[in-house]
């Protein structure tokens, strides 16, 4: 069995097409969704979850061709723990539902705490320091 879960894998096994009405002259008439103002929010954040990892990576960009400091790209990776050794991702697909979703508020909130006395600290102010300046200077702003 395959450690890792993609969700519309059983969609796909069953998936038949369904036959597109015509219009004048038998031209397709294609059903027309709204547009959202809103971003979708998968309830797996909200909490966040205790199933729920999200971390962001740096990827690869051209560099303008100018000469000017290029911007940081970079590309969320969310996926779900559901159960020891199962791993889905939920980065392309966000989570309207779920039965097991369980939010960590406690140990959020003493984890930001205990990161805070840590960022306080002498040797993580040095430490900090070299890390941001290990990135570029021009970060854009999380989606």
């Amino acid at each position: 069995m395959s450690r890792a879960i993609n969700p519309t894998d059983r969609f796909s096994e069953t998936f038949k097409a369904a036959p597109v009405g015509g219009g004048v002259d038998v031209v397709p008439v294609l059903p027309v969704t709204p547009a959202s103002d809103h971003a979708l929010i998968p309830i797996c954040q909200l909490g966040p979850c205790v199933r729920y990892h999200e971390i962001r990576t740096k990827f690869e960009a051209a560099e303008p061709e100018d000469g000017t400091p290029g911007t940081v790209y970079t590309h969320p990776t969310r996926t779900c723990y559901p159960a020891p050794g199962i791993e889905i991702d939920v980065t392309e697909h966000p989570v309207r539902n779920c039965n097991l979703w369980e939010p960590r508020i406690d140990v959020a909130e003493s984890r930001l705490r205990y990161r805070e006395a840590w960022l306080q600290s002498e040797g993580a102010t040095k430490e900090w320091a070299e890390y941001v300046e290990s990135w570029p200077k021009r970060m854009p702003d999380p989606e």
